[in-house]
């Protein structure tokens, strides 16, 4: 996913998204972005999953519009 495709994930947008099980199992859900946090590698985006206090953190190719 190229840079500008990632632009189009901004503050409180309603996501889906699928982790890799980089810690733990892999998993799939639906959120809300709260938090974006630039790194050397790419944005990592933090998804508000509902009934969840922590948030997930994800890689922008791991995120995509909910319908």
């Amino acid at each position: 996913m190229s840079k500008q495709e990632a632009k189009k994930f901004e503050v409180k947008h309603h996501v889906a998204f699928t982790t890799s099980g980089g810690r733990g199992a892999g998993r799939s859900g639906k959120g809300h972005i709260e938090e974006i946090r630039p790194s050397a590698k790419g944005d990592f985006f933090g998804v508000r999953e509902e009934g969840k206090k922590t948030l997930t953190f994800v890689r922008a190719s791991q995120l995509r519009h909910a319908a």
